[in-house]
């Protein structure tokens, strides 16, 4: 009876991990922490000096900032999905979450386009289609 690894090769190449999930460590950290890991290895801070980072006031300030700007746009997401709104008022919740955004991080109306701003105007494509 052939091994494991000899159906896997007979059945193709295997798959690798990619090397971003290779970088992030598994004991302990997880979630954002994980996140700056990756970010930390590219600009040469250690785990440790990201975590602490991450774990200071201003770390998580900027943690609960992000948190609620995704929570947000995640409802503005569902709301356009299952609300019975036309295609005006969607657009204009996308402008006020661009604009809450614009409050809890300054200057970051472009970032917002490039991040979330793509991923809403499709959804607004899906649910009313391409615009006249």
């Amino acid at each position: 009876m052939p091994s494991r690894a000899q159906k896997s090769n007979e059945a193709g190449p295997r798959l690798r991990t990619p090397p971003r999930a290779q970088a992030v460590p598994r004991g302990g950290v997880s979630g954002e922490a994980c996140t700056l890991r990756v970010a930390a290895l590219h600009i040469g801070m250690t785990r440790d000096e990201a975590i602490a980072i991450l774990t200071s006031a201003a770390g998580l300030d900027e943690t609960l900032r992000v948190h609620r700007l995704a929570r947000a746009v995640d409802a503005t997401e569902t709301a356009i999905r299952e609300a019975r709104i036309s295609r005006s008022e969607a657009e204009d919740v996308v402008d006020h979450v661009a604009r809450i955004a614009e409050q809890l991080f300054e200057g970051s109306r472009a970032t917002f386009d490039v991040v979330y701003g793509h991923r809403l105007r499709r959804v607004i494509r899906e649910v009313f289609g391409d615009p006249d």
